[in-house]
């Protein structure tokens, strides 16, 4: 058994589940839709560092394969060795990282084209009016979650609620002295899994690599594939 075997398990990052249900699920789909966005922006800024590593990494073991030609054996080819076998394994490292990160960025790409359909393009009034009806909701569930856990809405809570606008603040606030009917409305919610299309998400995704890569440099070529 090679390491590849041994270790072809193995998931240093996020699964599915987690980027799904725990880091863009459990919210409302506006707050579901940014954070997908901001988990998005993420990782192409670590496909762009990884790409580069990568590549550096590569150009480095080139360098020292170049400078080996002729050297007679001895310590200082010896060391030279040891860089390219370091190298090397810094290369398979870097190789999975990036597998793992590109897997996380096609996910949270899916999402975001889910979104983008359903929200369109909507004007920055819109986004803000998305943005305060999100906060209200966050509040809500928050409050929903604390009566159900220990029969009391926190005080972390109620001061978040009392920093948002004053037709808002009384909104919340005069829900919140109605706790069976915050429990009934938390019972409601609709489940938030979010019908992926993966086809149309792999392409996108292919595109947006590609760009990542070449925007970086506009050298580095196909073999990152």
């Amino acid at each position: 058994m090679n390491l590849d075997e041994l270790f072809s398990d193995l998931n240093t990052q996020h699964d599915e589940v987690q980027c799904d249900a725990f880091i863009t699920g459990g919210r409302c789909r506006w707050h579901q839709y940014r954070q997908a966005l901001r988990e998005l922006y993420k990782r192409v800024r670590g496909l762009r560092s990884l790409y580069i590593a990568r590549e550096r990494n590569r150009a480095e073991i080139e360098i020292l394969h170049a400078e080996m030609n002729g050297m007679q054996d001895g310590p200082e080819k010896r060391l030279k060795q040891l860089d390219v076998l370091e190298k090397s394994g810094f290369q398979e490292e870097a190789d999975r990282s990036i597998r793992y990160t590109e897997r996380e960025f096609n996910r949270f790409l899916a999402q975001v084209l889910v979104f983008r359909k359903e929200f369109g393009n909507l004007t920055e009034e819109e986004k803000r009016q998305r943005d305060l009806e999100g906060w209200a909701e966050e509040m809500r569930l928050k409050a929903a979650i604390d009566l159900a856990a220990n029969g009391r809405i926190s005080l972390n809570v109620i001061r978040n609620v009392i920093g948002l606008p004053a037709a808002l603040r009384k909104q919340l606030t005069n829900e919140f002295k109605q706790p069976k009917r915050l429990l009934a409305w938390l019972d409601k919610q609709q489940d938030t899994t979010l019908a992926l299309d993966h086809a149309e998400a792999e392409l996108a995704s292919q595109e947006i690599r590609r760009l990542v890569e070449v925007g970086n440099a506009g050298l580095l070529s196909d073999r990152s594939e």
